[in-house]
């Protein structure tokens, strides 16, 4: 901890800074934290995720506030709710025991609690623009007595469109208070508000220690739009130890990725902006107890998933800005760690990758996808090293034990061969046969060719269409109302409605051509919004 003293940190937080691990200052600990503990400088640092930056700004705002005054002395903006609560989370694990009081404020979550906590009084603020902005309308934020006001992740809060709430709170602060602004880019609307807002500002800017390009291997697949989610399915079913989040760019897209992936028996759940506070939480306490191995998300509600030990991330679609790319895939090859980033492309998508690649100085691999044969020789390979893993690390187990007379009564009656195909049959069922794994490569597959794996649940046969339902979960849909509803309207038999899957929002099944015609004309009424089309997705 002696790193830490030097640079004007008290006894007790360097106390609790050693209880959480922390061994020495990063590059952004090192600059910030001496000039925020010896003068009150208006900051701009240039930041990405994972560099410690909620330490630099956090550690000296809990040594300089006064514990128990019960009036907000530091405010810190974030974009996101998750980010917000982790935040809060980390300042408080920085003052155990201090007596300082905080409290988060974000939308999805109880009102009258938050009103509640700025009644009784709190020392510090967490809280996302939107929320604040609220509160301070309403007179329940007052900001009299606020010494420090933080923006975290400010380009993102532009990104997503609450420039305007950020300067009505910037407004609203004292004019002596400080400012610290931290953010990955430095956009021309972002320097704006820094010129018109800050006064006599240090910039300091710090590369991630825990998230470099070296430690990451860049990989890119190229398949048609139709054979996307097959080759997902294939780079699942060969990588070793998947831990990671799958990107996509759409709410709608986030939600079939993960329905498909967990059909195929995969552990997955997703993360998305309409997603219920509550089953966020529940849901990142799952992910991070790694009970489910992949999270399907989008950028914005990525924002704040802070796990340091992901294995892989695979951008489904590729992000509309590039400086997203390195957000994204900066989330595995951390603390020295190597990562595995995969991209998706479709061929239209080729020079958008190029650009990327361009701007951010990636080195991407551009691998082939596997099919037949070689799918079947590859998954063979891996699951012999898991077997002989498994054998090295848990022969002497006792708990194996029972297991290994079942097995012992098993060969007695029964051929080896017999048994391990047994076994095999009822954990693969039919993802060992080559003629499952059609080339689907972009230099091979005819746009028209596709896995028997879809997402969209379309069925082999060329007749069947796809056919998008606007009501789901939330409008009390279940499979069974969902067909009576169909079948009721349409007369087209249950058996006709084929691979349904009921999302949060919306639901998708398959038809062949004449029902699809035929539901259509029947459950749309005229002068009316239709309620079902074809899936455009």
């Amino acid at each position: 901890m002696d790193k830490f003293t030097a640079l004007g940190l008290e006894p007790w937080i360097t106390q609790c800074l050693e209880a959480k691990g922390f061994k020495e200052p990063s590059p952004i600990q090192e600059q910030a934290i001496p000039v925020l503990l010896s003068q009150d400088h208006d900051i701009i640092g240039q930041a990405q995720t994972g560099t410690g930056k909620t330490a630099a700004f956090g550690l000296p705002i809990v040594q300089k506030i006064e514990p128990g005054l019960k009036k907000p002395q530091a405010l810190i903006l974030c974009p996101t709710r998750e980010l917000a609560i982790q935040v809060n989370e980390e300042i408080k694990s920085f003052c155990k025991g201090r007596g300082i009081t905080t409290v988060t404020l974000y939308g999805g979550a109880p009102i009258m609690d938050q009103k509640r906590a700025l009644k009784k009084g709190v020392d510090l603020v967490v809280a996302t623009p939107g929320r604040c902005i609220h509160f301070i309308e309403d007179g329940k934020l007052e900001l009299d007595s606020l010494e420090y006001l933080v923006l975290d992740e400010a380009d993102e809060m532009l990104n997503m469109g609450f420039v305007e709430d950020v300067e009505k709170v910037l407004k609203a602060s004292p004019d002596d208070r400080t400012v610290l602004m931290f953010s990955a880019t430095m956009p021309p609307r972002l320097k704006k508000i820094a010129e018109s807002y800050m006064h006599n500002s240090i910039t300091i800017k710090a590369k991630s220690e825990t998230m470099t390009m070296e430690t990451i291997d860049q990989v890119v697949y190229e398949a048609y739009p139709e054979n996307k989610f097959a080759a997902l399915c294939r780079i699942m079913d060969l990588e070793k130890d998947f831990y990671g989040i799958i990107f996509c760019r759409t709410k709608v897209e986030v939600e079939k990725v993960s329905a498909g992936l967990a059909n195929e028996g995969y552990a997955a759940d997703y993360i998305h902006g309409d997603v219920a506070q509550e089953s966020r939480e529940r849901l990142l306490k799952r992910f991070r107890n790694r009970n489910i191995s992949l999270l399907i998300a989008t950028d914005v509600a990525a924002r704040g998933i802070d796990v340091t030990d992901l294995s892989h991330i695979v951008n489904f679609s590729l992000p509309e800005q590039f400086e997203s790319y390195v957000h994204r895939i900066g989330r595995t090859g951390r603390a020295g760690k190597t990562g595995t980033a995969i991209t998706l492309i479709t061929p239209k998508e080729r020079s958008k990758m190029s650009f990327i690649e361009k701007k951010t100085g990636a080195k991407t691999e551009r691998r082939k996808l596997p099919f037949g044969e070689e799918m079947i020789k590859l998954r063979i390979q891996k699951l012999s090293k898991e077997l002989a893993h498994f054998q090295e690390n848990n022969a002497e187990l006792e708990e194996l034990a029972p297991i290994k007379e079942v097995a012992a009564q098993l060969l007695e009656d029964n051929s080896p061969v017999d048994i391990i195909t047994a076994l095999l049959s009822k954990i693969f069922g039919t993802k060992l046969d080559a003629s499952n794994y059609p080339d689907i490569n972009c230099s091979a597959a005819k746009k028209k060719s596709r896995d028997s794996r879809n997402f969209k649940g379309n069925t082999a046969s060329g007749d069947s269409k796809s056919l998008f339902f606007a009501k789901g979960k939330r409008d009390g849909m279940m499979p069974k109302k969902v067909i009576s509803f169909i079948s009721g309207k349409s007369k087209v038999a249950p058996r006709g409605i084929d691979n349904l899957k009921v999302f949060d929002k919306f639901s998708l099944f398959t038809t062949n051509a004449n029902d699809a015609e035929r539901i259509i004309r029947s459950c749309n009424r005229k002068g009316m919004s239709p309620i079902v089309r074809y899936d455009r997705d």
